[in-house]
């Protein structure tokens, strides 16, 4: 049995209870004491008590993808993601080209505009920081092939703004590659590539974000 609301010229608007509850028991909703703010949400306690509430923060996890070719471009982060975390998994090369991390914002990444440095330690020995521009790079020791894993964080700080930070750890020699930077993008951060000079023969990545309403 409804509840049924007529318009104040036409219509109607019915409220029905479910068939059956879980508990089998009776369910008694309580309705907030004011009609709330724009945007807010209607929201419960699990008791019962329904408040409003504004829309908050959201984390999305995403699938891992194999590495294959020079590069992989991941697409689909939304306008309204104010972090994006990339998660490497034994991204490894055919040969010993430095790997790297691209933003874009609709179309082809982003192939200038890149500041900040990179550097490396392997087993006690030190590559000598760079500073790339065409893209965010990680320095791999020339001398040997070898895989990365590590995370990359991705943080919007104003309209097409972005600031990144990483740390990578190597299967050569324990070694670690870090780097940080910012880059300008024409627009909303929509997609990550990694790739680099050489073919990858076997890693995943993994693209995940952080979303306010």
């Amino acid at each position: 049995m409804g509840v049924k609301l007529n318009g104040s010229s036409s219509g109607s608007v019915e409220l029905n209870a479910p068939a059956d509850t879980t508990s089998g028991a009776d369910v008694v909703l309580t309705l907030p004491v004011n009609d709330g703010d724009s945007g807010q949400y209607l929201q419960t306690d699990g008791s019962g008590a329904l408040s409003w509430a504004a829309p908050g923060a959201t984390w999305v996890t995403g699938t891992l993808t194999a590495l294959t070719g020079a590069d992989v471009t991941i697409t689909g982060i939304p306008s309204n993601a104010v972090q994006v975390l990339v998660t490497i998994q034994d991204s490894s090369l055919s040969g010993t080209s430095n790997q790297f991390l691209r933003l874009g914002a609709g179309g082809t990444p982003a192939t200038s505009n890149y500041s900040g440095s990179t550097a490396a330690i392997f087993g006690g020995t030190s590559v000598a920081a760079s500073d790339p521009v065409t893209s965010f790079n990680i320095t791999t020791l020339t001398a040997a092939t070898h895989s990365f894993s590590g995370h990359i964080l991705i943080t919007n700080i104003d309209t097409g703004d972005y600031v990144v930070t990483a740390q990578m750890h190597s299967s050569f020699n324990d070694g670690n590659s870090i780097f940080g930077g910012r880059v300008q993008l024409g627009g909303t951060l929509d997609r990550v590539q990694w790739g680099s000079g050489s073919t990858f023969d076997g890693g995943q990545i993994r693209v995940d974000y952080l979303t306010q309403d």
